[in-house]
């Protein structure tokens, strides 16, 4: 008689944050189309309604605190114990700082912080939107609606300053952005050194499609990008640089302009 089986009574540990592992959100599906086109059309509603409204209006403020709370409150979410990971969970990518710095535009009318929204919310978060690198280490859905409500959050309000309350940016916002985003980098990727992270994707690549594919190996696509995003964004500059100069502000409609 051959003896019985063991029988393993240990259970897989349950977790729904890991991250090294995790199911991706596939680019350029249904759903990917769905949020491509609501960005787009949330885009035109919002920048119709702002052409409405008073650049200091109160509805405008109450939007910015109510992004800047969700912003704050996936930030200690995602660093309760058991889903912190410093290779993953500081408020290193450049997403993380726009969460706070489009808000406080949008709240606060700053110039400078309006220009970090302008250049990096219409051209780089835009990547996000087009090439999706979305793993989920969360709650599905829960990680779902704060990536896709994120991202296209940080490109309206760009939009909306822009061409619903006249920002207009100068080039003197264009070195501001050069300098600024260099800094951000350099600070980035000493962090990545000391957590092993990969923050602002500096250290390598995604993993998932997207534009860094046309710019070769690490690290030298970290140089092509760096020309290729200062002469982008030159070019968003000049049209309005040439229609607003000398002066500098968010309009002739806007009170006051920047501060």
């Amino acid at each position: 008689m051959r003896p019985p089986l063991p029988v393993s009574l240990t259970l897989p540990p349950i977790s729904v944050y890991s991250p090294k592992k995790g199911n991706h959100f596939p680019q350029w599906g249904g759903a990917h189309l769905i949020m491509a086109v609501t960005t787009i059309v949330v885009t035109g509603i919002c920048i119709v309604a702002a052409r409405s409204l008073s650049p200091a209006t109160l509805a405008r403020q109450l939007i910015g605190w109510l992004l800047l709370s969700l912003s704050i409150s996936w930030f200690v979410y995602t660093n309760l114990p058991g889903k912190y990971d410093p290779a993953e969970s500081l408020p290193l990518h450049l997403t993380d700082w726009l969460r706070v710095i489009s808000p406080l535009a949008l709240i606060t009318n700053s110039r400078k912080l309006t220009a970090i929204s302008f250049y990096w919310g219409l051209l780089l978060n835009l990547q996000a939107i087009i090439t999706p690198s979305l793993t989920y280490i969360h709650p599905t859905y829960l990680q779902f609606v704060e990536y896709w409500l994120t991202h296209i959050a940080l490109f309206v309000i760009p939009a909306v300053l822009t061409w619903g309350f006249g920002y207009r940016p100068s080039w003197k916002d264009w070195r501001f952005i050069v300098v600024f985003s260099h800094g951000w980098a350099g600070m980035t990727g000493i962090f990545n050194k000391l957590t092993g992270g990969n923050y602002g994707y500096l250290a390598g690549k995604s993993g998932e499609k997207s534009a860094l594919d046309f710019f070769g190996p690490w690290p030298w696509y970290i140089g092509t990008l760096s020309v290729l995003c200062c002469s982008i964004w030159a070019g968003m500059t000049a049209p309005f640089a040439r229609t607003t100069a000398p002066k500098e502000g968010l309009g002739t409609h806007v009170k006051g302009g920047c501060v």
